[in-house]
């Protein structure tokens, strides 16, 4: 077994000679058993007397070398929860992103077939010489403006979330 390069890995621990392959066997039991870790317990899952542990323990610097292994291990969860939370988060950011797009779209076309109508309307109500009713008019006016402004709003929103996007993570792009 080649020596590893964390001070957890086989061959590290030793100030007085090179760690056994079995004292190394056992120290891996006695990481895995993580919160648990005693060596009592360490001796019977290795099916070993608790007195060799102890000397393996001491010669081989135990205790330290799961510690510096609990750091690194800690360290890789953070990550791991942190990569989650950040794909997470993207993927909801892409959600919003395309929910607005979809949005802006249909308030788009809303505020197109209401101008449309509206216009169709006002030219046959004037070449048919009826009378238009300011107020009514002003009304869908300012309904097809609101619905006009909405829609790029929205569609400012989506773009938005481009831009934080990039900013998040300008290599995906």
């Amino acid at each position: 077994m080649a020596l590893g390069q964390n001070p957890w890995d086989y061959g590290n621990g030793y100030e007085t000679g090179k760690e056994t392959t079995e004292a190394y066997r056992c120290f891996k039991i006695f990481l895995q058993l993580g919160r648990e870790r005693t060596l009592t317990l360490a001796a019977e899952v290795g099916q070993v007397k608790v007195d060799k542990l102890r000397q393996y323990s001491s010669k081989y610097n135990w205790t330290e070398r799961a510690s510096y292994h609990d750091a690194h291990m800690v360290e890789e969860w953070g990550r791991q929860v942190e990569d989650q939370f950040e794909n997470t988060h993207k993927k909801e950011l892409l959600k919003f992103r395309k929910n607005q797009q979809r949005r802006a779209e249909s308030l788009g076309k809303v505020a197109d077939l209401l101008i449309e109508v509206t216009t169709g309307t006002l030219e046959d109500m004037v070449a048919s010489g009826e009378r238009v009713d300011t107020q009514q008019l002003a009304a869908v006016a300012r309904t097809a403006g609101a619905l006009s402004e909405a829609a790029m709003n929205t569609a400012a929103a989506a773009l938005g979330v481009d831009d934080l996007m990039e900013a998040i993570a300008p290599e995906e792009g």
